[in-house]
């Protein structure tokens, strides 16, 4: 298995043949790198540290209150439940990352920000409450 990706970290095209000496692409073009450097610098501003958005304290206790009652709770609380334990999954492969191996890490990242993504664009309101 190659250390290096093989397709780009934003749009997923494949990269171009790597030179045989030099540091590895993540991105296909400036223009991906740049995109993804501004996703990631608006996901930090979102969670002060990293790239998950962090609900308020406010709002981490009202969905651990709904998670507690999770059984005879609203649809929408149980919805609200699971998006912060999506979260924290995310905040979880954000750790392991660290530790994997460069092709492993690689799937992981696009995994873990894919998800953050799809959070913040269709529930971002409810998270951040």
């Amino acid at each position: 298995m190659s250390s290096r990706p093989t397709r780009c970290l934003r749009c997923g095209q494949p990269l171009p043949v790597p030179a045989a000496a030099g540091r590895p692409r993540y991105y296909c073009s400036d223009r991906c790198r740049y995109a993804d450097r501004k996703r990631k610098a608006q996901g930090a501003r979102l969670a002060g540290d990293g790239f998950v958005p962090a609900p308020s304290a406010a709002r981490r206790a009202e969905l651990a209150l709904a998670l507690a009652g999770a059984a005879a709770a609203a649809p929408e609380d149980r919805l609200a439940t699971l998006l912060l334990e999506l979260l924290g999954i995310a905040a979880q492969l954000e750790h392991l990352e660290r530790d994997l191996e460069p092709t492993l890490r690689f799937r992981s990242e696009r995994l873990r920000r894919a998800l953050v993504l799809a959070l913040d664009n269709d529930f971002g309101e409810v998270i951040r409450g």
